[in-house]
């Protein structure tokens, strides 16, 4: 894919000492992006009394983070599993963990993204043209959220009286504290703002002639 895509472009212009530092800064500021992922991963398993340590789950995100750029992949979230699960993290407790972080990446993308492209002109005509459909994507994410809380509090009751027998699968921790929803939702944001210095610095660094909107780059 990368040769199909570069094919035909004169790439000699980029073969500077200071694209190649522009590059290398991005790099490293993107992957910052795994460290974050996994220190939230972190918080959410404590919350459901799970106790991992950042280093275990750092080498499990950034391995299948970087396993998904490999052809051939089908997802990240099913090698992060297998090694989940592999290392003693319950099913529940990580199942729980990757719904809550899927949504809660969500939210955060449209919330980064209606935010800083509001204070762009393109971004904010952008905005008001799709405004209705992200308001149905953070409704839907915030229904979704907030469907969960209720599940926790209705499911053990109705176990108990309708399927008495599997009332003990929902003992323990159904699901992480408010607090710990929000200080994983602050990472998710600052992954994305960290993602989006790295590619301002690379545009400033490969194209330092032009004059990017940088509220859009994040």
């Amino acid at each position: 894919y990368v040769i199909r895509t570069l094919r035909g472009h004169d790439l000699s212009v980029y073969a500077t000492p200071r694209t190649a530092f522009g590059i290398v800064l991005a790099a490293i500021l993107w992957s910052c992006g795994a460290p974050l992922l996994a220190l939230a991963w972190r918080g959410l398993l404590k919350g459901l009394d799970i106790h991992r340590t950042w280093r275990e789950l750092f080498g499990i995100v950034g391995i299948t983070q970087f396993a998904k750029y490999v052809p051939g992949n089908v997802a990240q979230y099913i090698g992060r599993a297998g090694m989940s699960l592999a290392r003693g993290i319950p099913a529940r407790p990580l199942a729980v963990t990757i719904i809550l972080e899927t949504l809660l990446v969500i939210a955060a993308a449209v919330m980064m993204g209606v935010g800083t492209g509001a204070l762009s002109q393109v971004g904010l005509e952008a905005v008001r043209r799709h405004g209705a459909q992200l308001v149905l994507i953070g409704l839907l994410v915030v229904l979704a959220i907030a469907g969960l809380f209720v599940f926790r509090r209705v499911a053990p009751a109705l176990l108990r009286r309708f399927a008495p027998k599997y009332a003990p699968a929902l003992d323990g921790t159904l699901l992480p504290s408010q607090t710990c929803l929000a200080r994983a939702f602050v990472l998710y944001c600052c992954m994305y703002v960290v993602m989006g210095i790295g590619l301002i610095l690379l545009s400033h660094f490969l194209l330092p002639d032009a004059h990017p909107d940088y509220w859009l780059l994040i």
